[in-house]
């Protein structure tokens, strides 16, 4: 009876361990130290971002192998053109529609050629997908965010704003922003329109050209129950393109608490 039993036990085991991997929980393509199979090709990535800043740049992406090529192996992509709205030509080049990997690779590059003068504020996507027989089960599409680089410039995000900021007011609001004392700072004049009518310094950091940031501490900006001094907080990113910011912001009463983080966003209006 107990030889039948574990017989049982054992084909139940299989059947289930069947299932598992029939139904993709173990993916042995995504674990190059248990596939066995045949090399297949994958983007290395799911999505990248390129920010041209000379008159023409060439950025490199990476096509990988789950398993060494054995030989010479040469992979096609295309155009997912419904997905795509950069311009071949006027905003980007490939220097190839696929990639070949030598005897032994796992990783080749892809170059694409992008020129600054075709794009204008807004950034714009590729999407490419293989198209070769001997495909992984995943990653076999990438979209490119590409997109031109606009430097930050104090003078030219002085103006009118209009902020959205739920938890401060349910409907959109205006204020001016002027240049602060130094290059990296705005002073936003009555941010936060109400109660107290305090000015707020944002300080600019464009260290990181592919991550511009702001952030700004606002100080007894309203009274919680009427009494205690409450500052609001944020950070968060801004645009050079399109004069735009995207804060979190947090609202604390120092020794109290702090209210959820909700977000806040700052768009210049007009010329």
């Amino acid at each position: 009876m107990q030889k039948y039993f574990n017989q049982i036990k054992f084909t139940a085991i299989v059947a289930l361990a069947t299932i598992v991997v029939g139904c993709g929980i173990f993916d042995t393509e995504r674990d190059p130290a248990v596939y066995d199979g045949e090399p297949l090709v994958k983007f290395t990535n799911s999505s990248r971002t390129f920010i041209v800043q000379e008159e023409s740049t060439i950025f490199t992406f990476n096509a990988h192998l789950i398993k060494p090529a054995v030989g010479e192996l040469t992979y096609s992509f295309e155009v997912v053109t419904d997905e795509t709205t950069a311009q071949e030509g006027s905003q980007y080049e490939l220097e190839s529609t696929s990639v070949t990997f030598a005897d032994g690779e796992l990783t080749s590059a892809i170059n694409i050629t992008l020129f600054s003068a075709g794009f204008g504020v807004s950034a714009e996507t590729l999407t490419l997908r293989l198209n070769s027989p001997g495909m992984a089960e995943f990653d076999r599409t990438i979209t490119l965010t590409l997109q031109r680089f606009f430097p930050y410039i104090q003078s030219e995000f002085v103006g009118t704003y209009r902020v959205t900021y739920p938890f401060w007011q349910s409907d959109p609001y205006e204020i001016d922003v002027i240049a602060g004392p130094t290059e990296n700072e705005l002073i936003a004049i009555d941010m936060f329109p109400g109660e107290l009518g305090r000015d707020v310094t944002i300080i600019m950091d464009d260290s990181d050209s592919d991550n511009f940031t702001a952030s700004f501490a606002g100080i007894d900006i309203w009274r919680y129950q009427g009494t205690s001094p409450t500052n609001i907080n944020g950070s968060g990113t801004f645009s050079a393109a399109n004069k735009s910011f995207n804060f979190t912001a947090q609202n604390v009463v120092p020794g109290v608490g702090a209210f959820d983080p909700s977000p806040l966003q700052m768009v210049r209006i007009g010329d």
